[in-house]
């Protein structure tokens, strides 16, 4: 399966992994996800892009 990076908002325990720390990321499947997702204990790791759109640019410059 599939995992992706999560950003810990709230203290948790995962069954076989121990704690898990607010502020910390942990890698996990999206069916492992789910209901952490829904009680707002994790939110997806928004990938820092090097690339830069002409837009942004456009709001940066002025």
């Amino acid at each position: 399966m599939e995992t992706k990076k999560y950003n810990v908002l709230v203290r948790f325990r995962i069954h076989g992994k121990g704690w898990q720390e607010a502020g910390s990321t942990v890698e996990m499947t999206e069916v492992e996800a789910r209901y952490l997702l829904l009680e707002g204990k994790v939110e997806v790791k928004k990938e820092t892009s090097t690339k830069t759109s002409k837009k942004a640019k456009a709001e940066t410059e002025g």
